[in-house]
This record gives structure tokens, C-alpha cells and sequence, in this order.
């Protein structure tokens, strides 16, 4: 999965300066595979055809020893890696109610209390171990002890947070590895490879790293920590996870380079670090032929039409394979412990001459036909009459031959498709000293020097038996052919080489090796033996070097780049590993659906198609029409797959399968909106296979930007002889308008749905003119009709508050679709942007049955009524802790402080026969905490909007206030239609609303100190819309517990001023005060709440004293009201009995009121009657609330509780 690299590439392992190349202070390894072209897949990406042949590197360095300390950290990370594979299990489980959550969460603590047990390597006893080493043992072991008891005691409950805090603890004393330093994660990383890792300033061992350089330019990178591939005598479990093992590396470019969303290159390594003496019995080195070469390449030129060494010029007469260093055959010298097996053998390269188009299906040719004008202004072949688009000279068009293997359809065309004339010439004049132009002009002028014109060809592969992989693969295994047993390969006006010679070839080579073997066993790997290996003295040769001679014209450019020289010849040997027994494998790899891709876009996502990239090869899906959530349900199938590794540890390590989404334009140009990696699983035996189950799978845009999930899963199965043509898997793969569909046992379960949307209002959006909602799931959506008077009323008009949206849906929670609501805004001339979103991941506390005989429609509260009693006046008198002057009796007895005595039981509480009937509740949270009153969203809930999906830290730009409800939709159309959930409201006219709000702040709580003597000076600000209350005069001097007993009224129209903010302060004399916190209240959401939330119930109903009825309407009234909203028949009273008639049944007062009350100011029977049953419905009562005060420095964590109790009163009644 490369790009092109149009030169040969090759690859430079480095630890420190050791194996580095370019810094000649160290003796040279074998530290560089080969060089190989990169081969195309056939659809868009690149691969090096290593094959059977791969390549091994040998890097020796000195270091510290300091195993004690890496057998510490490999063991910590294997615990903590265990209990994060155990935590993604853990989450993966979407399904709170599914017994498989007990299992893994059983699982995860025994395993968990296995790895704390094991004891760390003892750091007393090390001579070695510093006074820092001892103290971070006895830390960690301190903590894997603490952190077996817990897991021991850990109860079923909050799994996933107790586990994180786990996982976050052992990452505390563990260093700070990032996402560059795994194998399989993408991250930034250092991009220098002689730097220790600064986490661990004792570790003595720097990061191996990978380098992939092209153009003798280090291109790109993978850093693997040396802990990671480290060898311990000790065990196992004291090694690093990754050595001896086959890994996928990213690599990935240098800050600030390569190309976007492009990733370098994947690259399968197997790694092993460690002391030489511990490699005697390396298995990395039993898995194949292992071969070392020492290697040359013998060069001549055509010179009058012989071939010879006359006409080199600069270059050698024997070179390495880039042309670039001297290497005469006269010169090598086995290595020390080491001899000849035999004597120089002509080996062709084959890898070297591969077609890098052999895997594509048609390839485009061109040339340029060029002319020049004379002096007499006529036009006439130049002097080179063809050459490619970059102006190298080519073969004549007519002598350009088909290669074996193709043929063509069509002769050459003149390309008319772009900006030339009619007969398809563009002109330019021509610039010493290259004489080609800089920009070209469709327009003849007189001026012009240079005309040019585009010839072009398509040639077409012919279909053969075998596959594209296989004629590879018999290539590279061909043995010399007939006329090829010399082994030249012919290169012809700067083009590939070629085993035959072509018509104008002026330049030949080819390769001599001999092969190398170690004299005897000296009980380490003979490979780390070849450190400075061939290495003589070759500074004699530079006199015999003709350096001034210039170049013959036509050669390769790679030949003649004088910026290619380097001090030191390359004269280190190569090490091949040969792999003799190949096995194949199938690939099955199921897409279904994506979701969340389109974040803030009123487009939905266009064309899009999957690329699955596995290896060297790559299949793309069917193209969908634009959709914002894309169903696929398609099998794609790799077969004969080739993998010349040990099969076990394919399935241990298997290589990544790559999904990629792209998108199509309407002009056909494709691009790609993100990527998503993971192991398939692995099937040796097909007895043991069971189809994977389906996982969302995170779409990375960037580096760890997540723009979106897939659906899919994915397995590779290993073809073996018992495999028969009956039990092919791609048997059970169902085929369906030219594509494989899903198995039937894994694709999702459809059920068709109806989702019912109540569209209340948008709240808080700043900066909207004239917005919409975009309600959207999956491939369907639908719209309301933009809000045109926002600023004075910002809810959605009647005839659009209610939305029908008929889905698809799966019957499983788990493959469940979001449910993505968006504003849009509409600006002049038609201009439309998405200013917020909120996002609905689960529908499930939304699903009803619409032909329960039970259900209650959500109905609107009335907000206006019958004016019973002149409430409005009594609230324009005094404050309500004070009694009236016809009440001085209970003046110096009792008052609302009382009440909250009562409550909370203090010592200042008075003795009062009568204090029973005048309790309050003290809640110790947010009145919307309250689990009975359902966080008082009841009629419409609150949802956040942001700008993009929301992520850690995402500003809110809005809030969309609405509900929803989701039940079955008949398939037959004929079938009666369920009813629809949400009703409209003629009482929608009602807003906005007026209201009149007291606020009665009684005291903190707690609050965090602010001055130098651990106090504050706290006072309070109240703020709702463009109102602000509140003086900072009034503060609270030196205490953390500041009683306020404060009353604020204000008067607001809801919705357009809902949030009440009531801030805290802390007094400065000099400096500016102090933000302590703050804390918001839906004013909005208690007035629509059936809960009465926007005035509690008094326990009695008093009509005189200190404890008078507050509330704008009788309970009699509110009774009514509260049967209304429920659907049930209006209450009927009996006065001659004391009773009335409720829900189908009779209630008497007498049963709540035994005997007759005996304290002062009761009201009529009725009144009380109505109030004890309002008590029995679980409405709110009056109340005391405390709310939890939050510093926006510190968001989320909260500062201080502060008790208060506030009161909404509409007006107009």
C-alpha cells in the first residue's frame, strides 16, 4: 500500500548511529536491504515484490546493559495491555442487559489479579539499580498490589469507568509511549533517529527505526521501542511483546512532509533485539534459506556499434546497482570468519526487471511529436523529434512495438481533449538551456519557436490462465532463457532495463554474485558477524576514476546525477532469506453500512464506494448514490492469496486489512474521506470457523481524527488440500446484480420503523437568522420550514412541529443508526449552512407501542387560566419571609426559616405544635437530578448542539428542544396506520410566554477558598437574558459557608430569556473579583414539566398567615388541570360528602385528614381534598434545592452546592 516511487527504493534499519549510512564515524552494517521498484496493484496503490526472497538486515551496537530495568517495563506493559484488550471487549458491549457483560467483566478482574500477582523483577539485590530504579519498584509494586485487592472487592457496577481508572493508573508509572511507538496505531513521532526517548532519561536504549529512502533521501519512517522487540533470558512475559513476532509497521512521513492522507508504505517485519550471545538459536533465522551475497554489476556502453567499456565515461566499469560507487570484482574480501562458497556467477535480477504495469489491465502510452520553426517561419521536425511530456527522447511512435503479453485496439490518436488548436498542436517558446518551453498556449503566435502534439495509445492485457500474482511470481522463478545466458539487461534513452535489446539500446549490464558462508560455529548467528565486512581501502582507485568525462547521452537518469555520490562505496553484503513453501489464502471481507460521516454539510455524502487494500492487492465496492449513511451490504473476495509465513503466525499477527471510503463527484473525481485498520480474523481449520460478527470500525481522516464508523467484518482463511469444491466458503456467499451480497447469518435484521419527531424550538443560536431542522437516518431525511420571525419567537410554527420519518432499521441495538438532527440556517440568495447538530446515538428509550390502550399523549400545559384569586397583587407586596401586618401573631413564633429548620432537623429549629403541616423538602441535588421527575423533561427534552460531532471539549452552539418516538410501521400499505404520538396544541399561541420569577438564595455550601487566609467574601449575581441582579456591597466576609437568605425578582418572556444563571463572587478590595462559580437553570423546562416544577406544593393549603398558598391557582384547579393533561375525565366533588371522584375511584377526605385540623387559616375542604391528592400523583413539592456550582476554568468539576429555591409565575392570568 505505497504510492509511486519512480525510482528504486530500499529500506535502513538504524538503532542510535548504528546502521546509519551517512554518518561515516561508525563501521558499516548491513543495515539497507536490496533496491526494488515498487510494482502497481492494479488499482491505485504500489507494493515491492519481494515475494519468496525477502530481505534481512544485521545491525550489531554496544549498549548499557540495562535488561533489568526493560524486563520490569515489558512485564507492566504486559498487564496493562491485557487489561485494555479486556476493557475494548468491555465496551464493545453496547447492551447493558447482555449476560456476555458479567463474563467479560469476571473475565477482566481474574485476569487482572493473575497479572498483580507476579512479582517484578526484585531491584534490592541489583548492583546495577540506582536510588531511582529502587523507588519506582517499590511504587509499582505498591500499586499492582492495590490494584489486585480492588479488583479482588470490585462489584459489578460502573465496569467500564472503574477499568479506565485502572488502565489510567498503570499508565502513570508507565513512560509515556505514544501512538508513533506501536505498531498498529498512527501518531507523530520524532523524526530523528539518535535521540533516547525523553520520558525515560535511564533507559540507556534508543527507538529502532525504519527508514525508507528513495533518491538516496530518507522519505519515510516507523519507530518501534526498543523494549517492544527486546530478548529476555528471563521469559516471555519479560520480553517485549513484539520480538521474535511478525508485526505490521505504518510508516509514516516527517513533520511537515509528503502528502496528505497518504500513507507511506505498510511494512510486515519480524524484529529481534538483544545480546549476541543469546542468538545461537534464533528461529528468526530457521524459517528459511538464509544466503548472504556479496554483489557487483558489470557495465558497457555501444561505441560504433560494438559493445565494450569504451563509451562509459564516468561510469564504472564494475558499480554497485545504482551506477554511482566503484566495485571491481578483484577487490572484495570475504570477512572475517567467513569464505567463499564459489566462485563469480552472472544472476540476472529479475526483480529489478519487472513490468511495474504488469498488474494493471490497460496501460495509456503517449508521445510527443515535436516541431520547430525555421528561419523562413515555416514549421519542421525538431531535433528531437520525440520525446515524452517532460521533453526526454522515445521511440518513434511507429517504432514503439506491443510487449508480449498485450495488444492494442486502436493506433495512435492525436489528443484533442485539452487546451490545443484543431489539429491538436500547442505552442511556447523555447528557453536556453534546456530549449523547452515554460508554458504552452493553444494559440499560434509569430513569436512562438516550439510547437508540440500529443499522440496517444491504449494497450490492453491479454487474458490469460494465469493470474496476474502468478505471472509475477513465474517470472521472477524463470531460470535464464534462450539468448539470455549472459545475463545482460539493455537500457535504451533512459528507460527500464530490459533482458532483450532493443533497437536503441545504448547501454548494458549485468549482475555478478558470490556467495558467502561462515567457516564455523562460533555460538552466536553468523550474521552478526559481517560488521565491517569487505571493507578495504579504496582510496587508490580515485586517481583511476576518468571524473571528467561527461556522460553519453541517453544513459539512465539515476546514472547521471552527480548528487548521487556518497564518500564510502556501498560495500557491505546482502542477506536473503528464501521461503520455498508458499501458502494461499482467501479473504472474505463484509461491508454493510457507514454512519456519522457528514458532520457539518447539508450535502449528503456523494458517490460513495469502499476500498478494501489487503497486501498487494485491492477491490473497491459498488457506487451508491449520495447518502448521508451509505449501505453496502456486499462481500468482496480476495482468493489465492500469497503469504510465505508460517501460518500459526498468521494467525497470531495477521497482516491489516485497510478499508477506505471515497467519494465520487459528479465529474468522476474521487477522493478519500478516511481509513480504517484491523487484523482480520484467521481460520486454519474451516471445522473451527464461525462468521465473524459485524463491529463499528472508527473511519481516521488524519492523524487521529475520527470522521465516521463502518460496519464490517472481516476473516482470512488458509486454503489447504482438505479444502474441497463443496466446502468452498465462497459457496455460502449469496450472488446478487453482479456483486456478493451478505451472508444471510450475519447481515442485520430489518424492520421497517416509523421515527415521530416533536420539533418544539432552538434555543440559544446566536448567530441564526432564519434556521431549519434537517432531521436525518441513514439514506432518509426530512425538513421543516425555516423559523422567519427567530428573534421574536424561536419555536418551530404548528403545522411543522410534527415529523413523520419512515426508516429502515435494524432489530439489533448494536447495528443501530444515529439519528442526526441539524440546523440550517438560510442566509440571502439562497445561501444555506449547517450552524449546529446533535446526535442521537440511542433510540431505545424512545420506543413505544402507539396501540397501547395506556399511553398518554405528551400534552402542553396551560399556561393561562381563570384569575381565582388576586394573586398578582399579593405577589407585589412584601418578601415572602415576613408576615403581613393582619398577621402579627405569628411574628416573633414562626416563618419560612422554621420550614427549613424542620427540615434539616438544625438546633435553631423552635417547638411548634403545628409543623407538621407546614414541612418542606430538602433535596441535596439539582432538582432535575431527582430520578422521579425525569430531569423535568418530560414534554420536550434539551439536546446540545455543536458545530461538528461532539468531542471532548466541543463548544455548544445551540440546544434543540423536542422528542421523539419510534414504533413499528406496517409493511403493507393497506394496513391501518398506528396513531400518531404527538398531538398539536392550540396553545402554542400562548408563546412567548411572560413570567414573573422569584429566586430565594438561602446559603452556600463548602466553597473553595479564594484569599490568602483560606476564605472568601462570597455575594451573588443573578442573571436571566439582559437582567442582572445583584450587588456586590452585599457580600459575606471571611467565611466558606455564607448564609444569604436572599430574595431576586425578575420578569422574563420564556422561551426567548429560559436560562436563569446565578453566579458567585468573591469580594476584592484591589484586584478584580473572583469568578467562585455558576450555575444555570431551564427556566423553560419547569414551566412545561408535568410536575408542576415552576412552583412546589405546599403541604397545606393556608389562606392567611406566614405559610400562604403561593401558587397562582387553587389545587382544586391544578387537579383538574393535572386529569386534563393525563387524559383522564375532569375530578368530580361531592361537597355533602367531603369526597370526589378520580381516575374511577371515590376519595374521601376523611382518609387523609382523620381528624379535623385545629390550625389557624386552613382553606375549604375542597381546596385541601384536591392538594392531598396532588401529593399522591408525584408532583414536586415544596422545596429547598441545592445546586452545584461550576468554575469555567475548571469545566465539569464542581466547585460548591449552594441551596435555593425559586418560583415561575406566568403573567396574563
Amino acid at each position: 500500500m505505497m504510492p509511486n516511487f519512480e525510482d528504486l527504493i530500499h529500506f535502513e534499519v538504524s538503532i542510535g548511529h548504528y546502521g546509519n549510512k551517512m554518518d561515516l564515524n561508525y563501521k558499516p552494517l548491513v543495515s539497507s536491504t536490496q533496491y526494488s521498484p515498487v510494482i502497481h496493484d492494479g488499482n491505485i496503490y504500489h507494493y515491492v515484490p519481494w515475494y519468496n526472497i525477502k530481505p534481512v538486515v544485521a545491525v550489531t551496537s554496544n549498549w548499557e546493559d540495562v535488561s533489568f530495568r526493560m524486563n520490569c517495563l515489558n512485564l507492566l506493559h504486559f498487564t496493562r495491555d491485557r487489561l485494555k484488550a479486556n476493557l475494548d471487549t468491555l465496551k464493545s458491549t453496547r447492551n447493558p442487559k447482555d449476560p456476555a457483560l458479567l463474563c467479560q467483566w469476571e473475565k477482566l478482574l481474574r485476569e487482572l489479579v493473575e497479572d498483580c500477582k507476579r512479582p517484578l523483577p526484585c531491584m534490592t539485590d541489583q548492583p546495577k539499580a540506582t536510588n531511582l530504579d529502587r523507588k519506582r519498584w517499590q511504587l509499582r509494586s505498591l500499586l499492582l498490589q492495590e490494584l489486585a485487592q480492588k479488583a479482588k472487592q470490585a462489584m459489578p457496577r460502573d465496569m467500564v469507568a472503574t477499568a479506565e481508572d485502572w488502565l489510567y493508573r498503570l499508565n502513570a508509572v508507565l513512560p509515556e509511549v505514544g501512538a508513533a511507538h506501536t505498531g498498529l496505531e498512527l501518531g507523530a513521532g520524532r523524526a530523528g533517529p539518535d535521540v533516547l526517548p525523553p520520558w525515560q532519561p535511564q533507559m540507556g536504549l534508543p527507538d529502532v527505526m525504519i527508514w525508507l529512502v528513495a533518491k538516496e533521501q530518507r522519505v519515510a519512517y516507523a519507530q518501534v521501542p526498543a523494549h517492544s522487540v527486546l530478548f529476555s533470558r528471563a521469559g516471555a512475559l519479560h520480553s517485549g511483546r513484539l520480538c521474535g513476532k511478525i508485526q505490521t509497521l505504518l510508516l509514516q512521513y516527517p513533520e511537515g512532509e509528503g502528502q496528505k492522507d497518504v500513507l507511506p508504505a505498510h511494512l510486515r517485519v519480524c524484529m529481534w533485539l538483544g545480546n549476541v550471545t543469546d542468538s545461537k538459536d534464533l528461529q528468526l533465522l530457521c524459517q528459511g534459506d538464509m544466503a548472504v551475497y556479496a554483489e557487483t554489476y558489470e557495465n558497457q556502453a555501444k561505441y560504433k556499434d560494438q559493445w565494450g567499456q569504451q563509451g562509459l565515461y564516468r561510469c564504472p566499469n564494475f558499480s554497485d546497482v545504482m551506477g554511482n560507487k566503484t566495485l571491481p570484482m578483484t577487490e572484495f574480501q570475504p570477512p572475517l570468519g567467513w569464505h567463499w562458497q564459489d566462485s563469480w556467477t552472472v544472476e540476472p535480477q529479475r526483480r529489478l526487471l519487472l513490468d511495474t504495469d504488469i498488474n494493471k489491465s490497460q496501460v495509456l502510452e503517449e508521445v510527443y511529436e515535436n516541431q520547430g520553426r525555421d528561419i523562413r517561419g515555416a514549421w519542421g521536425p525538431a531535433a528531437i523529434p520525440n520525446t515524452d511530456v517532460n521533453g526526454q527522447p522515445t521511440e518513434a511512435r511507429e517504432n514503439v512495438k506491443c510487449p508480449q503479453g498485450w495488444h492494442f485496439k486502436k493506433d495512435w490518436v492525436v489528443e484533442l481533449n485539452h487546451a490545443v488548436d484543431s489539429k491538436g498542436w500547442e505552442y511556447g517558446v523555447g528557453i536556453p538551456p534546456s530549449g523547452l518551453p515554460q508554458v504552452w498556449s493553444p494559440v499560434e503566435k509569430t513569436y512562438h519557436s516550439c510547437r508540440r502534439r500529443r499522440w496517444a495509445r491504449v494497450r490492453f492485457r491479454n487474458r490469460g490462465e494465469l493470474s496476474r500474482e502468478q505471472e509475477t511470481v513465474s517470472f521472477l522463478q524463470l531460470g535464464p532463457a534462450e539468448g539470455e545466458e549472459d545475463g545482460w539487461e539493455y537500457d535504451a534513452f533512459g528507460s527500464k532495463f530490459h533482458l532483450h535489446p532493443q533497437p536503441r539500446s545504448r547501454f548494458r549490464r549485468r549482475c555478478w554474485r558470490r556467495r558467502l558462508v561462515p567457516d564455523k560455529d562460533k555460538g552466536v548467528a553468523p550474521v552478526f558477524l559481517l560488521e565491517g565486512s569487505l571493507a578495504m581501502d579504496l582510496k587508490h582507485r580515485a586517481g583511476k576514476e576518468e571524473e571528467s568525462k561527461p556522460w553519453p547521452w541517453g544513459l539512465d537518469r539515476q546514472f547521471r546525477d552527480p548528487q548521487r555520490q556518497d564518500a564510502r562505496p556501498p560495500n557491505m553484503p546482502f542477506i536473503y532469506c528464501t521461503f520455498n513453501k508458499p501458502h494461499y489464502y482467501q479473504l472474505f471481507c463484509y461491508i454493510y453500512q457507514a454512519r456519522n460521516l457528514v458532520s457539518n454539510q447539508i450535502l449528503t455524502f456523494q458517490g460513495p464506494f469502499i476500498r478494501v487494500v489487503f497486501l498487494n492487492h485491492s477491490q473497491c465496492t459498488q457506487t451508491l448514490r449520495s447518502s448521508a449513511g451509505p449501505t453496502w451490504a456486499q462481500t468482496l473476495i480476495f482468493q489465492h492469496l500469497l503469504l510465505y509465513e508460517n501460518p500459526q503466525d498468521t494467525k497470531e499477527s495477521p497482516p491489516l486489512v485497510v478499508l477506505e471510503l471515497w467519494q465520487r463527484d459528479s465529474w468522476g473525481k474521487e477522493s478519500l474521506w478516511g481509513r480504517s485498520m484491523w487484523p482480520p480474523v484467521v481460520w486454519l481449520d474451516l471445522q473451527d470457523r464461525i462468521l465473524p460478527p459485524m463491529r463499528w470500525h472508527p473511519l481516521m481522516k488524519e492523524l487521529g481524527k475520527e470522521e465516521g464508523e463502518i460496519l464490517a467484518s472481516c476473516e482470512l482463511i488458509l486454503q489447504t488440500e482438505k479444502l474441497g469444491e463443496k466446502q468452498l466458503p465462497i459457496l455460502s456467499v449469496p450472488w446478487k446484480n453482479g456483486a456478493y451480497t451478505l451472508p444471510k447469518s450475519i447481515q442485520p435484521t430489518i424492520k421497517r420503523m416509523a421515527i415521530e419527531i416533536l420539533a418544539w424550538g432552538l434555543r440559544n443560536m446566536k448567530k441564526a437568522s432564519s434556521p431549519q431542522l434537517l432531521v436525518e437516518f441513514g439514506e432518509e431525511s426530512l425538513r421543516t420550514e425555516p423559523i422567519r420571525d427567530f428573534q421574536t419567537n424561536p419555536n418551530f410554527p404548528e403545522s411543522e412541529s410534527v415529523l413523520v420519518l419512515i426508516v429502515l432499521m435494524p432489530t439489533e441495538e448494536a447495528y443501530a443508526l444515529p439519528l442526526v438532527v441539524k440546523v440550517v440556517d438560510n442566509w440571502a440568495f439562497g445561501q444555506q449552512t449547517v450552524t449546529g447538530q446533535a446526535n442521537i446515538d440511542f433510540l431505545q428509550p424512545y420506543f413505544c407501542d402507539p396501540w397501547a390502550q395506556d399511553y398518554v399523549h405528551p400534552k402542553l400545559p396551560r399556561l393561562s387560566g381563570k384569575k381565582h384569586q388576586d394573586f398578582l397583587g399579593y405577589l407585589s407586596r412584601k418578601f415572602w419571609f415576613k408576615s403581613s401586618k393582619a398577621e402579627d401573631e405569628y411574628e416573633h413564633e414562626v416563618d419560612w426559616w422554621s420550614k427549613l429548620f424542620w427540615a434539616t432537623d438544625e438546633h435553631k429549629s423552635l417547638k411548634y405544635k403545628y409543623k407538621d403541616y407546614h414541612t418542606l423538602k430538602v433535596y441535596d441535588c439539582e432538582l432535575e437530578a431527582v430520578p422521579a421527575f425525569q430531569g423535568l423533561q418530560d414534554f420536550c427534552q434539551t439536546f446540545k448542539l455543536y458545530q461538528e460531532q461532539p468531542k471532548l471539549d466541543s463548544p455548544v452552539v445551540g440546544e434543540f428542544k423536542g422528542l421523539f418516538r419510534v414504533y413499528p410501521f406496517p409493511e403493507n400499505p393497506d394496513a391501518p396506520k398506528p396513531p400518531l404520538q404527538f398531538l398539536a396544541w392550540p396553545e402554542r399561541e400562548d408563546f412567548p410566554q411572560p413570567c414573573l420569577v422569584r429566586v430565594y438564595v438561602v446559603r452556600a455550601i463548602n466553597l473553595q477558598p479564594q484569599d490568602y487566609n483560606g476564605l472568601c467574601d462570597p455575594y451573588v449575581i443573578l442573571k436571566l437574558g439582559k437582567t442582572e441582579l445583584g450587588s456586590r456591597d452585599m457580600y459575606q466576609p471571611n467565611t466558606l459557608d455564607p448564609i444569604f437568605g436572599t430574595m431576586f425578582e425578575l420578569t422574563c418572556n420564556i422561551p426567548l430569556e429560559k436560562d436563569l444563571e446565578i453566579q458567585l463572587y468573591d469580594f476584592d478590595l484591589f484586584s478584580p473579583d473572583d469568578k467562585i462559580g455558576t450555575t444555570v437553570i431551564d427556566l423553560e423546562n419547569r414551566l412545561l414539566s408535568g410536575f408542576g416544577a415552576h412552583c412546589g406544593l405546599s403541604k397545606s393549603y393556608c389562606q392567611s398567615g406566614p405559610f400562604r398558598w403561593r401558587d397562582q391557582m387553587p389545587p382544586s384547579y391544578l387537579l383538574e388541570r393535572y386529569a386534563k393533561r393525563k387524559g383522564l375525565p375532569p375530578p368530580l366533588f361531592s361537597p355533602e360528602e367531603d369526597a370526589v371522584f378520580y381516575n374511577g375511584k371515590k376519595f374521601k377526605l376523611q382518609s387523609f385528614e382523620p381528624k379535623p385540623p385545629t390550625v389557624h387559616g386552613l382553606g375549604p375542604k375542597k381546596e385541601r381534598l384536591a392538594l392531598h391528592l396532588l401529593h399522591t400523583q408525584g408532583l414536586v413539592p415544596e422545596h429547598v434545592e441545592t445546586r452545584t456550582l461550576y468554575s469555567d476554568s475548571q469545566p465539569g468539576i464542581d466547585q460548591q452546592r449552594t441551596p435555593n429555591r425559586e418560583i415561575q409565575i406566568p403573567k396574563g392570568t
